[in-house]
């Protein structure tokens, strides 16, 4: 399987994943933000991230919430 490199861009910025699935053209991510605890209250300390590849042109596209 594959593993998107944004993936690695997201881990290196603070970031734990949690859980993740992966299909052939698709990555769904729960990240944790581990700096989220000293930042400012009330912001969100997990994010879903959903990351995509068209297998015709190989770029990927992400969209988090």
């Amino acid at each position: 399987m594959w593993r998107p490199w944004l993936l690695d861009l997201f881990e290196g910025a603070g970031f734990k994943v949690l859980g993740e699935y992966r299909t052939w053209t698709d990555a769904y991510v729960v990240l944790h933000d581990e700096s989220a605890t000293w930042g400012i209250p009330g912001s969100p300390q997990l994010r879903a991230v959903h990351v995509s590849r068209d297998l015709r042109r190989l770029p990927h596209t992400a969209r988090q919430a």
